[in-house]
């Protein structure tokens, strides 16, 4: 493999530094504010406000759901941010940080300040009895610090919004075994001092899903929701619930995260909002039942949307540039706020061919394949070898993005194909729901049938392809490996590799996921068996490698060191990385140079 490599200037460093994102862009009286995720601080999220880091060294960052999102809040009246070290809520607009909630075993999340009073409201997870904790939404003195349960009348609870005028509250729950995106309700309620008066569902619990409700400037609850099968636009006011815009596209996304900003309710009654197309994510404009797609310059992919009157502020991507965060205007002019960085020369970068691959049903696998891309490379070259990247989730979605690790492997002559195999969102309920109860079986089937086509396409070399993942995409390459054809070796990343153990030790929000994904136990006890990498260790010849986090709550190390241990034990090339300090997901910089140095040393070791 290494004689068969380009040299490229992009090393595992590189990775490292370029590898910061934006997150959560918010406006506040015309400031615009977002988190800066920074690996080379020790993966520490900033609060910026206008380009000024409000309080160096805070780290924001939220552990509700393990997964987090809604740190913080910028308001008027203050700056609350959640501090990662001890997920107690902080006010940043002074001379330096002060607590606003006490120490103790609660989390929170999606914080909001009630209009007309000096207090929030935020998802709180207390964690103080053991066992599985307790979420329910909470009002906080901002002043005292003072708590009290404004309602717990759920599993889970998501999206505390306020209205305007600060009479009612909107919010999302849902219960077991279901998963957000699967059965979450939109509740209503008056908000009073006393507490939560006349609480009802307003939509959803009839077999549809409710995400993400947002306030219009003109009182109109705007939210998302799929009686036909597609996330779609939806507004109340008053008595009476409507569609805002109907049709075959699928706009917001599945609710890993807190506040994830994809709708943007504009002054004059439009709606900002982020549509999956063309294997991306687009801007669209919805107003009166009419829907515009966006096309905004040099952006590949739009993370997030919040209004500012008439204008979208965004958070765009592409393949070439890291994150930036940009201004559309009413007259559609556009203009950069903030950025990561320039990118890199545009000989360096891999063009991304949207790749369709049938089933034998008739549906489509779509993957992204990012061709290799070196000026300095050999004009005549051969197949290329391949890494086929395997998605998280598994209900998430491989989208155009600017991948430094991407740019480590395409710069020396590798090809990657990203790809959304069944169970993957953007194309609405019916395709993420092909993975329930038959993950393990769809998913490696997906990955090996793109490898495949690529294979008997002529541009890739069989002897080269290697399968890598991460969380539930460990899963898949695992199985790929053990019983798939075709991948010479494999990297897993905090994979899942003994299905019934992780049902027992995992955190509360994907606690009962498995019940969608694989079945209900104990009925489902030797579906369990069957789709678990463990079970058919016996079968794995191929060389692994192994990263792993050694706090990750969300997949715990004892299932990377199972796994390895079987293989070990029975001769199989086997290399495993555990580092401190990290979780589920690597933050730092110096865990990003070392996973990436490891993997690149053992695939020319293993495949030269």
């Amino acid at each position: 493999m290494v004689g068969a490599e380009w040299t490229s200037p992009f090393d595992a460093a590189w990775v490292a530094r370029a590898g910061g994102s934006f997150a959560m862009p918010r406006v506040v009286d015309g400031r615009v504010f977002w988190l800066h995720s920074r690996p080379t601080e020790g993966g520490r999220t900033a609060v910026i406000a206008d380009g000024v880091d409000l309080a160096p060294g805070f780290d924001a960052r939220s552990r509700v759901h393990e997964y987090g999102g809604g740190a913080y809040c910028p308001t008027q009246a203050g700056v609350f941010a959640v501090s990662r070290t001890d997920q107690r809520i902080w006010r940043l607009d002074g001379p330096g940080p002060s607590p606003v909630t006490a120490e103790g075993a609660c989390r929170y999340a999606d914080v909001r300040l009630i209009p007309g009073t000096n207090a929030l409201v935020a998802v709180r997870e207390d964690h103080s009895a053991g066992g599985e904790p307790v979420n329910a939404l909470v009002r906080i003195e901002i002043a005292t610090g003072a708590e009290s349960v404004l309602w717990q009348g759920a599993d889970f609870v998501a999206a505390p919004r306020p209205s305007p005028d600060g009479q009612h509250l909107a919010f999302l729950a849902w219960d077991h075994p279901s998963m957000p995106w699967d059965a979450a309700r939109l509740m209503m309620a008056a908000l009073t001092p006393a507490g939560l008066e006349d609480v009802v569902v307003l939509s959803g619990g009839d077999g549809t899903s409710v995400a993400e409700p947002v306030w219009a400037p003109d009182g109109r609850l705007i939210f998302l929701r799929d009686p036909d099968g597609f996330w779609n636009p939806m507004a109340w006011q008053g008595r009476e619930v409507r569609p805002l815009w109907s049709g075959a596209l699928e706009f917001g996304q599945p609710h890993w995260t807190f506040d994830p900003a994809t709708l943007a309710p504009l002054a004059d009654g439009r709606l900002a909002a982020i549509v999956a197309s063309g294997g991306s994510r687009r801007l669209a404009l919805v107003a009166e039942g009419g829907l515009t797609l966006i096309d905004l310059p040099g952006v590949d992919r739009v993370d997030a949307v919040v209004a500012d009157g008439l204008d979208v502020i965004c958070q765009v991507g592409s393949v070439d540039r890291p994150d930036r965060l940009i201004r559309r205007t009413a007259t559609g002019a556009v203009r950069e706020i903030a950025s990561l960085g320039e990118g890199v020369p545009g000989g360096w970068v891999p063009s991304v061919e949207v790749q369709h691959v049938s089933r034998p049903d008739g549906s489509s696998i779509e993957a992204l394949l990012y061709w290799p891309a070196n000026p300095n490379a050999p004009t005549v070259t051969g197949p290329r070898p391949l890494i086929v990247q395997v998605h998280g989730g598994p209900t998430g979605a491989a989208l155009p993005r600017f991948k430094p690790d991407y740019l480590f492997w395409t710069s020396r002559g590798y090809a990657v194909a990203d790809v959304n195999y069944g169970g993957s969102t953007g194309r609405g309920r019916v395709e993420r729901e092909r993975l329930y109860g038959r993950w393990g079986e769809v998913d490696v089937e997906d990955c090996c049938a793109v490898a495949e086509a690529l294979v008997a396409e002529g541009r890739i070399d069989p002897a080269r392809t290697i399968i890598r993942g991460g969380s539930a995409g460990g899963l898949t390459v695992l199985l790929a490996l053990a019983l798939g054809q075709g991948f010479a070796a494999g990297s897993c990343w905090y994979g899942v590799t003994d299905l019934a153990l992780l049902a027992a030790d995992t955190h509360k929000f994907e606690s009962r996921y498995l019940d969608q994904l694989v079945g209900p136990l104990p009925e489902a006890e030797a579906v369990y068996r069957a789709r678990s990498p463990i079970t058919h260790a016996e079968r794995l010849r191929r060389p692994v490698i192994f990263l792993q986090g050694a706090e990750d709550r969300v997949v715990p190390p004892d299932q990377t060191e199972m796994m390895a241990g079987a293989l070990a034990d029975r001769g199989v090339p086997v290399e495993t990385h555990l580092f401190p300090g990290e979780g589920h997901g690597f933050r730092r910089a110096e865990t990003i140079i070392a996973a990436l140095e490891a993997e690149h040393a053992f695939f020319a070791r293993h495949l030269g």
